[in-house]
């Protein structure tokens, strides 16, 4: 992953495991209590992520910085290209991006379809109405939401660090929508 993907990309920050200096600057995760900011524990923000764990599990795997992350997004968008160099081929981001059959009891809701590593959005699910229907998205525990919209050919990177704001994502969602979009 590292040579194939991370480093050609120039995502020079973003590794699964670090250690002094770098595990340093991690910022520990919010929540809201009565009206405040307060920090919560570090087990995401140090502990897993340091060289002392031996395994990746979810919500605990790859790590970085948003600046990172969108370039990869910006790949992703290109489909597989970034800065004029083939990262992956078209067909290999046609399959991460195309459906996944899942049986429709095991499918995580009405409309709900996934690629490979991407919810995959549609006409019957989606975040906010501006979507198009080819944009694929996906997110993590602590309010790290992205969606990559190539009908509309816009990324959205979406970071809070903290847990339990659901809330806001839709509400950034389509106030980014209405900026950017006629």
């Amino acid at each position: 992953v590292k040579e194939n993907i991370l480093e050609p990309l120039g995502m020079n920050h973003t590794d699964w495991y670090y250690s002094g200096e770098a595990l340093e600057r991690f910022v520990l995760p919010g929540s809201i209590v009565e009206g405040k900011l307060v920090a919560g524990t570090d087990m995401f923000a140090r502990g897993a992520v340091s060289q002392q764990q031996s395994y990746c599990e979810g919500a605990i795997g790859l790590n970085g910085p948003i600046e990172d992350y969108a370039k990869f997004c910006q790949m992703m968008l290109n489909k597989g290209e970034f800065n004029g160099r083939r990262i992956l081929k078209p067909e290999t981001v046609e399959l991460m991006t195309g459906i996944n059959r899942l049986p429709e009891k095991n499918a995580g809701g009405r409309g709900f379809q996934f690629g490979l590593g991407f919810e995959l959005y549609n006409a019957s699910k989606k975040p906010v109405p501006a979507v198009s229907n080819t944009a694929y998205a996906w997110g993590g525990m602590l309010g790290t939401e992205y969606i990559i919209d190539p009908e509309n050919d816009l990324i959205v990177l979406y970071y809070t660090n903290m847990f339990g704001n659901e809330r806001l994502y839709p509400v950034y969602l389509a106030a980014v929508y209405e900026l950017f979009l006629p």
